[in-house]
């Protein structure tokens, strides 16, 4: 080949693919942005059967040009409208453009329009744009309601025959809410298994459909739908009812030429058990005469007036019923049958181990089900055979009171079943008479004593103390067992023997506590020790609560030192588990109170002290000349108050904590009154410091008197001295 004409072939090629580039990045470089995006405007809500106008605002294009766009109008997700505007922008102005609703076309028909899609009532139903092509691809939504004229404004239909078929006339009837008659409604019947329409049984355009408009009956009628629709047949159809300003009412329809043929009676049939199937026209009246055929097998039945085919088989297995085809007019139809084996019965007990003299409950079942009418047999392993009396009732029960202990065999048998069996443990039961538990103490002997549950003693049953360290031990001939309790707790006495079933009871033992106080009686502001011991003495923790005249106080613990608050009288309680509740009282004396006073320029002072200090807050009353008035000492247990030229005052002190006091405050008292108990004490007291006085005297003179003679000596003494 030349090489001169491959070199132009491959540069051809060159500047064919440069053109092809430069048309298509032209092209791509020619969709408009728009630089406010795409919105859209709908009207909040339309009447049902009313339009609606759709404004679509292109924003702010980016450039001034025209262009081919694509817009596409989806309502509720469905598209309802398509279509290719050319459109002129102009940079940076924005673009706005109306549809109607009226106008809706999409490459699949009027949608809107023809499937009524504006009598369709509903809230926030979507409204959505796209725009692409000559502009960047853009979407927005809005939200529209579509409401009846009136809130309550609601569709309601009857139709007679209540089942449609393809040839038979009928009668739609169309009523409101006040079941009053609706005047030109339209009643639309569409076939939506069209072969025009979609193969998956929804509704399009192409699909045949025939209406008409209701009479002032409200009364519609149809000449059957295989007149009224052209080439119709047996499959789908949607009725659709709706008037401007109602909602629309949208019902379907499966209308199919085949006969219904009900479950078999009944529902899972046995062997030899005959069964019954119901066989009915697709307008529900009985098929008559038709037969039916069950295989394998080929047996036959004909349908009779009330519309029943009945069968029996002759062996377990799967089996169809077929109706229809052949000859008749109607599509073949099958219904799948499973024959089942008899059931076995199956007879229970309850409760199971039984009690000798408690009655059982037996119950016979097969395959689910009570079973009424069975025979019940009882065998006791070394007894005889023993058939109840009557047999099982409607709820498949039958009552039997066993009066021996042992293993038992129960039989159930009915014509027509496989017979079944139970067995049955039936046991003798103990009563155990125990000491109550609220009278058992630790150190108490215990005496039990077993027997059955006819009251028979039961000797040489084992009787076992849990939790204990008590042996084990076994009843003597009296039925009878002893032990000490030890410890005081919570036990569980088991109690076996063969032939009876255990035995387990609880018995409590307590045991008791002491309280030990320091002192039954102190003076408010001193304190109390309290120690809790057990029966040896020994000190032990429980749980202290001490009531008082104010409060109560909880505590834990084997010792506990209380200062009262108040006084009064007080109890302790110690608590334990497994133990008695102790008690003790102690008893608390308010604070000893001293009042002294003295009338100064005009003024009544008292001063209050207790044990030497001030008694602060405390409340007085001072009466005198005809009045009284309440006084309250401060921090350093004073008060004062205006004489008011009365020079008598009585003080008594109002106070629970300390001892009532009175006294008589006058001018001429030396230091007061209402010392209440000291008074004597400082009688006594100055009487005796009389007395070391005067003894005092007597001794310094007597001391004196023996110094002068002393001294007198010595002089004479050396006196003499110094004569020599």
């Amino acid at each position: 080949m030349n090489p001169e004409k491959n070199q132009l072939r491959r540069i051809f090629v060159i500047l064919v693919s440069l053109c092809m580039f430069s048309v298509l990045s032209g092209s791509a470089a020619a969709a408009v942005e728009l630089q406010d995006g795409l919105n859209i405007d709908v009207p909040s809500s339309i009447d049902s059967g009313g339009n609606f106008e759709l404004e679509i605002n292109f924003g702010e294009p980016d450039d001034t040009d025209t262009v081919e766009v694509l817009i596409e109008v989806y309502v509720g997700g469905i598209l309802v409208h398509e279509e290719e505007k050319d459109i002129s922008f102009t940079e940076e102005e924005d673009f706005t453009m109306t549809i109607d609703s009226e106008d809706f076309d999409s490459p699949d028909g009027k949608i809107w329009e023809k499937n009524l899609m504006n009598y369709e009532c509903g809230d926030n139903i979507e409204v959505e744009v796209m725009v692409s092509d000559g502009v960047e691809d853009e979407s927005d939504s809005d939200q529209i309601d579509i409401e009846p004229d009136h809130k309550d404004d609601e569709l309601f239909y009857e139709l007679d025959p209540e089942v449609l078929n393809i040839d038979d006339d009928f009668t739609v009837t169309v009523y409101d809410q006040d079941d009053d008659e609706v005047k030109d409604a339209i009643v639309k019947f569409t076939w939506i298994d069209d072969d025009d329409g979609d193969e998956d049984d929804a509704w399009d355009v192409e699909d045949g459909y025939a209406k008409e408009e209701t009479d002032s009956k409200g009364e519609v009628e149809f000449r059957g739908l295989e007149d009224e629709i052209r080439d119709a047949e047996f499959g789908k159809y949607q009725m659709d009812i709706y008037k401007e300003g109602y909602c629309k009412v949208t019902e379907t329809f499966d209308i199919k030429n085949v006969l219904n043929v009900s479950d078999p009676i009944p529902i899972e049939p046995l062997v030899g058990q005959p069964f019954k199937v119901m066989v009915k026209t697709p307008a529900g009246r009985a098929a008559t005469g038709l037969l039916a055929y069950m295989n394998p097998g080929g047996h036959r039945a004909q349908v009779t007036s009330d519309g029943f085919a009945t069968f029996t088989a002759p062996a377990p297995g799967t089996y169809t019923i077929a109706v229809g085809g052949l000859a008749s007019t109607y599509d073949e139809t099958l219904k799948v049958v499973k024959v089942a084996r008899k059931d076995a019965l199956v007879p229970s007990v309850t409760p199971n181990p039984a009690q000798v003299s408690n009655e059982v409950t037996i119950k016979v079942r097969a395959g689910g089900e009570d079973i009424e009418g069975a025979t019940v047999k009882v065998l006791r392993l070394g007894s005889p055979e023993q058939i109840l009396p009557g047999t099982t009732a409607s709820n498949g029960a039958i009552k039997y009171t066993p009066t021996l202990p042992g293993d038992y065999t129960i039989k159930a048998e009915k014509l027509g079943f496989d017979s079944g069996t139970d067995t049955m443990e039936v046991y003798n039961g103990f009563t155990v008479q125990m000491p109550e538990s609220d009278q058992l103490k630790r150190g108490d002997q215990a005496t039990i004593v077993v027997k059955d549950i006819s009251g028979n003693i039961v000797p040489g049953a084992n009787v076992r103390i849990e939790g204990s360290a008590i042996p084990e031990g076994i009843t003597d001939i009296s039925g009878a067992y002893k032990f000490t309790m030890r410890e005081p707790g919570n036990y569980q006495v088991v109690i076996t023997k063969n032939g009876f079933r255990e035995h387990r009871q609880s018995l409590t033992a307590k045991g008791a506590l002491q309280i030990k106080l320091s002192m039954e009686e102190i003076s408010l502001g001193e304190s109390v020790k309290i120690t809790t011991v057990n029966m040896d003495g020994i000190p032990t923790g429980s749980n202290l609560r001490i009531t008082g005249p104010a409060s109560t106080k909880n505590e834990f613990g084997q010792e506990y030192t209380y200062t009262p608050e108040k006084a009064g009288d007080y109890t302790v309680e110690a608590l334990l588990d497994n133990y008695e509740t102790a008690k003790a009282t102690f008893k608390v004396n308010p604070k000893p109170l001293m009042l002294s006073y003295s009338f100064k320029e005009g003024q009544l002072i008292v001063n209050a002290t207790s044990n030497g200090m001030p008694a602060a807050g405390l409340m007085l009353m001072a009466t005198g000349g005809g009045r009284t008035e309440t006084l309250t000492t401060d921090a350093a247990g004073i008060a004062s108050m205006s004489d008011n030229g009365i020079k008598n005052y009585t003080l008594v002190s109002q106070s629970a904590d300390h001892v009532e006091t009175r006294a008589q405050a006058t001018p001429d008292s030396a230091f007061g009154e209402g010392m209440g108990e000291y008074l004597f004490p400082a009688l006594i007291g100055m009487f005796a410091l009389v007395i070391v006085f005067i003894f005092a005297i007597v001794a310094l003179t007597l001391v004196k008197r023996g110094s002068g003679k002393k001294k007198g000596a010595m002089k004479k003494a050396g006196g003499s001295r110094l004569d020599r």
